[in-house]
């Protein structure tokens, strides 16, 4: 797969997931179908642009920001919800919430 596959259209399409994937670096945060579509499908190409990744509260408190030099995300804006599943947090897509 390539970037080119990413675009809203096909990040609607997730919704309801069945499946979940547990994080490598912390046990209690599982993600999404969605979110394996885009951690299986991006690629860093160092030649093209800048991103910033911001962590808010939901109600435009940032609580965390990150900037990433390069990146090729075809998206001009993606969002993310983690929420609490009872035994750790769950990443997920806003189409999946």
């Amino acid at each position: 797969m390539n970037t080119e596959n990413i675009t809203s259209a096909a990040l609607s399409n997730f919704w309801g997931s069945q499946e979940f994937y547990r994080h490598w670096i912390s046990r209690s945060l599982v993600y999404t179908e969605g979110c394996e579509f885009l951690n299986a499908t991006l690629k860093v190409n160092l030649e093209k642009k800048s991103a910033v990744l911001i962590f808010d509260d939901g109600n435009d408190n940032v609580l965390a920001k990150q900037e990433i030099g390069y990146t090729n995300f075809p998206l001009p804006e993606i969002v993310f919800y983690v929420e609490s599943n009872g035994e750790g947090k769950t990443m997920m897509l806003t189409s999946e919430r």
